[in-house]
């Protein structure tokens, strides 16, 4: 803008030096300033388009205006009254990337104005496939978090650090067991862990130091609480409970009808059939995909950074790989039913209202106990896999699935998903006043009805 048009219609003044401490000069250059903001907002021109903030230690200036929010929420101060997740949403897999916004729904469910930032695993930055990116709200990322001291600083200034969901202790994920992290967490910081997968009995005896600071420990499927209970120290033993999978747990019931929540849902849809990931273990199961499609059916990659390896094993099919847990979840609309080598692929399905069962190798993991246990469907979400089954056959199976959806099956999983919605909720406000010291504590109201519910 122009500074003439904010200066002073007498043109005979002429230009002469001043101190910059002149009580005039100040009230000149508020006038200035004053006059043009006054155009901006005549112009309509965004705020963001003309704030710059220059960094001292730098002197470089940003009107980037996530650089600026996250400038202006940096203090560790201001993070005391803050939540941190921590959980392995950085490496690309659909069902960890979906975590943190289900898990800031729970939290969100004590107080909606409570602050949560995100933290993950390191994963080296892969733009073509989005491993090392975090998908959570860049403005509260907090960053990668390795074993050594640094990130339990980073940690540290932060209220309470909540852990999951996800499979973090099925497999080896620092710094969960790294002594130079968990040695340096700051005393009196609450400590949470929220439904995760622990069948790695190496990872939960290297990460009993932290297990044991933990003021509860949240699994997902039964065989694995039998672990933690061997595994775990003495002192965790009371602290072990069973929950729902965040994800699984964040089902919106608003669909009371026995109907798809998407709009574009019809059963003639072609079927969608979402992928293993590229290990050996999988490869006849990749082969007997490819003869179960048709040409108008859907073969999904959701684990992006296997889908080079995945591809050879489909030389007359095209994988769709997605990127994003809305892109999955757009996708699945135009599926007439869903066929899932992932967990997170069922669970998906599910909670739109889709017709969905799982597979797997065994009778046994975290889908079987998804269909078996949680859902308490059995067999109707579930299927065996065998190389003896044929493409009539996999389609007579899905034509089934959509007949017991259309009857009953679909309201029958919908009231499950519904009674698992307040459960990470009630464990939450049980120990509010320990994770959120900072929150207003419930009311005695609250606290009786909480105490009459459980």
């Amino acid at each position: 803008i122009p500074i003439s048009r904010c200066s002073s219609n007498n043109n005979n003044n002429k230009s002469r030096r001043v101190v910059a401490t002149s009580p005039k000069v100040i009230v000149t250059l508020a006038a200035v300033l004053a006059c043009g903001l006054a155009t901006l907002s005549r112009l309509k021109v965004p705020l963001t388009q003309v704030l710059v903030v220059v960094d001292r230690a730098t002197g470089i200036g940003t009107n980037d205006p996530v650089k600026l929010h996250n400038r202006s929420s940096s203090s560790s101060s201001s993070k005391r009254h803050c939540v941190l997740l921590f959980g392995a949403f950085a490496n690309g897999n659909l069902g960890d990337v979906a975590q943190p916004e289900s898990v800031i729904r729970h939290l969100h469910k004590i107080d909606p104005e409570l602050c949560v930032w995100t933290s993950s695993k390191y994963y080296p930055l892969d733009a073509e496939t989005h491993v090392g990116q975090m998908l959570a709200d860049p403005q509260r990322h907090a960053g990668d978090l390795d074993c050594n001291i640094e990130s339990a600083q980073i940690v540290n200034q932060f209220g309470a650090l909540l852990i999951g969901g996800g499979g973090l202790f099925s497999a080896h994920h620092q710094p969960l067991e790294c002594p130079a992290f968990v040695d340096n967490l700051r005393p009196d910081l609450p400590i949470g862990i929220l439904p995760v997968g622990a069948n790695c009995r190496d990872c939960l005896q290297a990460a009993r130091p932290l297990l044991q600071r933990a003021l509860f420990v949240a699994i997902r499927e039964s065989y694995d609480i039998q672990i933690v209970t061997q595994e775990a120290p003495k002192e965790t033993q009371g602290k072990v409970l069973k929950l729902p999978d965040p994800i699984l747990a964040d089902y919106d019931s608003q669909n009371k009808k026995n109907t798809s929540m998407c709009q574009s849902w019809k059963p003639d849809n072609p079927t969608c059939f979402v992928i293993p990931s590229s290990r050996n273990k999988y490869k006849e199961a990749h082969g007997s995909i490819q003869s179960w499609a048709s040409p108008k059916d859907k073969i999904i990659n959701v684990f992006p950074k296997h889908g080079v390896k995945i591809q050879k094993h489909y030389p007359n099919a095209s994988i769709i790989n997605l990127f994003t847990p809305q892109d999955y979840k757009t996708l699945i609309c135009d599926c007439g039913a869903i066929v899932s080598w992932r967990y997170h692929g069922v669970i998906f399905g599910l909670t739109q209202g889709i017709p969905s069962m799982g597979m797997e190798l065994e009778d046994s993991g975290k889908i079987y106990s998804l269909s078996h246990e949680w859902l308490e469907t059995g067999a109707d979400l579930w299927l065996t896999f065998s190389t003896n089954l044929t493409r009539s056959q996999m389609e007579a199976k899905v034509a089934e699935l959509k007949r017991n959806y259309a009857l009953s099956l679909r309201e029958k999983v919908a009231q499950k998903l519904d009674s698992f919605g307040n459960q990470i909720h009630e464990l939450l406000k049980k120990h509010q006043r320990a994770l959120f010291p900072w929150l207003k504590p419930p009311s005695f109201s609250e606290f009786r009805g909480f105490v009459k519910h459980t």
